[in-house]
């Protein structure tokens, strides 16, 4: 596995004075799972509850929710695609609810050829909620100073309202686990330690007659 593999980029979510991101007539390169095959998946594992959706010729993404930690959100390249240096990220409305306004999450910066992109807590969970509602999560990114290049990979909401009540289910049996302290082990005394406690006593003074 290249090392490329390994790379971690974190999502810096900006907040956008401007309005909504790529404007150039540019043709994008488009990965999301269509209609008729967009799957979502709940799985449970220790301490830890995942709802995950493939997208093919592109890798997938899941929604993580671990013990005791807050809601994350992670987009795993498993291809040969490359997302450039830097993506917009938006909730958008499917094309049959074209009157709801996009919103946008703001600029992701992410390392040259990354294959692993994660966000935790608000961005994690706005992802989460649009979902819910319906809406799709678009990344519009490229190079930066090579507009040319373009990728958009979109997440769609198809079906996952019929994954989302296990993934609930396990995420609420998760948190009302209550964390295990352990008890100290008990100290055994050792015959030399009772011996010095005995000599420690004070003798009895004889009585007088």
């Amino acid at each position: 596995m290249k090392s490329t593999n390994l790379l971690l980029s974190t999502f810096l979510l900006l907040v956008l004075v401007a309005g909504p991101g790529q404007s150039s007539g540019t043709a994008a390169r488009k990965y999301m799972a269509p209609i008729h095959d967009s799957k979502w998946m709940a799985t449970e594992e220790k301490d830890e509850c995942l709802l995950q959706h493939e997208i093919p010729g592109f890798g997938n993404t899941k929604l993580r929710q671990s013990y005791r930690e807050p809601l994350s959100f992670e987009l795993n390249i498993t291809q040969e695609v490359s997302l450039g240096t830097q993506c917009q990220v938006e909730i958008t409305p499917p094309p049959w609810r074209h009157n709801i306004p996009t919103q946008s999450l703001g600029t992701i910066k992410i390392v040259p050829d990354a294959k692993h992109l994660q966000a935790k807590g608000g961005a994690a969970q706005k992802i989460y909620q649009g979902l819910e509602a319906g809406m799709m999560t678009s990344f519009n990114c490229e190079k930066k100073n090579t507009p040319l290049t373009k990728v958009k990979v979109v997440i769609s909401p198809v079906r996952y309202l019929m994954a989302l009540p296990d993934f609930q289910k396990c995420a609420a049996v998760l948190a009302s686990k209550k964390k295990t302290v352990p008890k100290p082990a008990k100290t055994t005394k050792t015959k030399a330690a009772k011996k010095a406690k005995k000599a420690k006593k004070p003798s009895k003074s004889p009585k007088k007659k």
